[in-house]
C-alpha cells in the first residue's frame, strides 16, 4: 500500500512542480524587479516540500485511521448493535459540529 500511495504523490508532486515553474515563467519581469528570485525560488520550494510531506505522510495516516473506525463500527455493530446506534446518534453530530466550527486556512503571509 505504501507504494501506491508514494507512487501516486510522486506524480502528484511532478506535476505541481511542472505547473508551479510553467507560472513562474510566465511572472512579467516587473514582478521579479519587486521581489528576490530567490525568495521567490525557496517559498515555492518550501511550500512544495510541505505539501509531499503532508501527501506522503498524512494521506497513509488518513486512510489507516479510516479504515480503523469503519472496522471498529462493523464489529460494534456486530457485537452491541444497540450501543452502536448509540454511539452513532452521539459521534455523527459531533463530528458534524466540529467540522462546522474549524476554522479555515489562513491566508499567506506577504
Amino acid at each position: 500500500m505504501t507504494y501506491y500511495t508514494q507512487r501516486t504523490a510522486e506524480r502528484m508532486l511532478f506535476g505541481l512542480r511542472v505547473r508551479t515553474f510553467a507560472h513562474l515563467q510566465r511572472l512579467s519581469l516587473n514582478y521579479y524587479e519587486q521581489f528576490q528570485a530567490g525568495k521567490i525560488m525557496t517559498r515555492m520550494t518550501s511550500d512544495v516540500e510541505s505539501f509531499a510531506h503532508c501527501l506522503q505522510q498524512g494521506l497513509v495516516t488518513a486512510l489507516v485511521s479510516l479504515i480503523t473506525c469503519v472496522g471498529i463500527g462493523l464489529v460494534l455493530a456486530v457485537f452491541n448493535p444497540g450501543l452502536a446506534l448509540a454511539v452513532s446518534v452521539v459521534l455523527i453530530p459531533a463530528g458534524d459540529y466540529g467540522c462546522a466550527v474549524q476554522p479555515g486556512p489562513r491566508p499567506a503571509p506577504t
